[in-house]
C-alpha cells in the first residue's frame, strides 16, 4: 500500500513489487497498449508525475522522452520528433501553454493532451487555442489517458495516421 507524502524510492519500490511473474505491473496490466514503439513526450516537473506517466507509458508499448520544463520539451520536441505529447500545463521557465503554440509552429499535426490538476475557463481556452487537442485532469485516470492517446493516434483501427487538432471543445470534466 503506498501512502502520502509519496517519495520517489517508495513508488519506484511499489511499482517494482507489484510486478507479477511476467514483469507487467499488476497495477497496469489490464490497461490499454499503444503500438509498440510509439514515441511519446511527457513534459511534466514533478518527478513523481513523470515517472508514473512513464511507467505506464513503457507498460503500455511506448518509447519514452522526458522533458522537466516547456523549454526543454520544445527542444525534444523537434530533436524527437514524437507521435504523441503529453503536456502539464503549469511548469517553469515556459508552461505548457507556451510550449504549446511553439511546438505547434514546428510540428502542426502531432496530437497534444494537456494535464492538469486544475484549470479556470479563460486558462482552458487558452489551451485550446494554442493547440491542445484535449485535456485531461490529475489525477490522471490511466486507461482514460491511454484511450484518448489511441484514438488520437488512431489505433484503435489499426492503422496508425496523425490527426490535425481538433476544432471542437472536448467534453467537459464533470
Amino acid at each position: 500500500m503506498l501512502t502520502k507524502p509519496l517519495r520517489r524510492v517508495n513508488l519506484s519500490k511499489w511499482l517494482s513489487h507489484s510486478a507479477t511473474k511476467s514483469g507487467r505491473s499488476q497495477l497496469v496490466s489490464k490497461l490499454p497498449t499503444l503500438t509498440p514503439g510509439t514515441r511519446v513526450l511527457i513534459a511534466e516537473d514533478n518527478d513523481f508525475n513523470r515517472l508514473l506517466l512513464s511507467r505506464i507509458m513503457s507498460t503500455a508499448g511506448a518509447v519514452v522522452s522526458e522533458a522537466i520544463n516547456g523549454l526543454q520539451a520544445i527542444q525534444l520536441a523537434e530533436q524527437h520528433q514524437p507521435d504523441i505529447i503529453l503536456m502539464d500545463v503549469h511548469m517553469p521557465r515556459i508552461d505548457g501553454i507556451e510550449a504549446t503554440r511553439q511546438i505547434r509552429g514546428l510540428m502542426p499535426n502531432v496530437p497534444i493532451i494537456a494535464l492538469t490538476a486544475n484549470v479556470v475557463s479563460s486558462e482552458e481556452q487558452a489551451l485550446h487555442e494554442a493547440g491542445v487537442n484535449r485535456i485531461e485532469y490529475k489525477p490522471i485516470n490511466d486507461t482514460r489517458l491511454l484511450n484518448a492517446m489511441r484514438l488520437l493516434l488512431k489505433q484503435e483501427q489499426g492503422a496508425y495516421r496523425r490527426r490535425p487538432a481538433l476544432t471542437t471543445k472536448p467534453a467537459q470534466r464533470i
